[in-house]
């Protein structure tokens, strides 16, 4: 076992401030808080006095579990076993993905997939654009309730007690 002297140990003073480099950062920081702050009350101003508007997407015929947006569509995920593909500006219906057997409880896409996970047992791979199912994956005892990927790596979450995570490149 190696021994460190008092030398070894960096001190208080030397360590490195991280996400700070001088006054530029400070000012920026200063700044920005003010749009920040700006932004929030009109956000909450409007929202207390009324000045919103609201979109209603009908379609499912059972509870909406998961949903997800960008700029111009919404995804969503329903215990009637399928996923909804919405266009935000007009509410209509793109197109229904459909192959679970059973309730989507979490979902997550981006400009070529969507992954979907579901209480049997399985995540399936879409391309949300077609709707054609690319891939599914069974592993989990359990239904699949929470699920987040980036490029390479997939990790689901499960009642069964269990965390995965699945390689794309080699699909393990």
């Amino acid at each position: 076992m190696q021994s460190l002297s008092s030398g070894d140990i960096p001190q208080q003073h030397e360590r490195q401030r991280p996400f700070y480099n001088g006054s530029e950062e400070i000012a920026y920081f200063k700044a920005a808080w003010k749009d920040v702050y700006k932004t929030r009350f009109k956000v909450g101003s409007n929202w207390k006095h009324g000045r919103y508007s609201t979109k209603t997407f009908r379609g499912h015929s059972n509870g909406v579990m998961c949903l997800q947006f960008d700029d111009t569509i919404l995804a969503t995920g329903s215990y009637d076993s399928t996923i909804k593909i919405w266009d935000l500006e007009t509410c209509e219906e793109i197109r229904t993905l459909k192959g679970h057997e059973s309730g989507i409880r979490c979902l997550q896409f981006d400009d070529t997939k969507l992954i979907s996970g579901s209480i049997d047992r399985t995540l399936k791979i879409w391309n949300w654009h077609t709707g054609e199912c690319v891939s599914t994956y069974a592993g989990h005892n359990g239904g699949v309730i929470g699920l987040h990927f980036d490029s390479a790596l997939l990790a689901s979450a499960s009642m069964d007690k269990t965390i995965k995570i699945w390689n794309f490149e080699d699909k393990s």
